[in-house]
């Protein structure tokens, strides 16, 4: 396969924000069948998935996704998926769901500060690679849960249609 470039790129105008501000996690077993125009690289339609993703919104400058690039001399590429996240407070209630999610299989999308939605692990899952749960030792620091969620895929993130969000989502 002979790998040529497709588009020109333009500086956009300075309107971009980093960060994160709601994550969504769903069981990996419940992904659904995507459709993805390969021309845009973007989810338009995805099928058996409506309401399996759970929200966890996050406060501002938290949270981050990113789907880095490794290229090895063997000709592979790897692209290693990553999302970290803060969960406010400690519970019983709370680390029986913290215990589920740093045990089980996941597929996880994100809203960017921009507005864009981002499917990650899609073809591999995403798995809880690291948790810390603490009180902190100062009045502001973290009484809460840490995550950081990893997975190597094939492929870069996909954009998520923002249009069928809403439908995924569990009540």
């Amino acid at each position: 396969m002979a790998c040529t470039t497709t588009q020109n790129y333009i500086l956009p105008c300075r309107n971009n924000t980093g960060g994160v501000n709601e994550v969504y996690i769903a069981d990996f077993s419940d992904k659904g069948t995507p459709t993805l125009s390969a021309a845009s690289g973007t989810i338009t339609g995805w099928t058996d998935a409506a309401g399996d993703f759970y929200t966890y919104k996050t406060r501002p400058e938290i949270a981050a996704g990113s789907f880095n690039a490794s290229m090895s001399a063997n000709g592979t590429t790897v692209y290693a998926h990553s999302v970290t996240f803060q969960l406010e407070q400690l519970s019983g209630n709370r680390n029986v769901e913290n215990d589920i999610l740093a045990k089980g299989r996941f597929l996880i999308m994100f809203k960017d500060n921009n507005g864009k939605y981002f499917v990650l692990g899609y073809t591999n899952g995403m798995f809880c690679s690291a948790m810390e749960n603490g009180t902190g030792t100062a009045n502001g620091d973290l009484n809460g849960t840490k995550f950081t969620f990893a997975s190597n895929e094939p492929y870069p993130a996909y954009e998520v249609d923002s249009t069928i969000v809403a439908a995924m989502l569990a009540p």
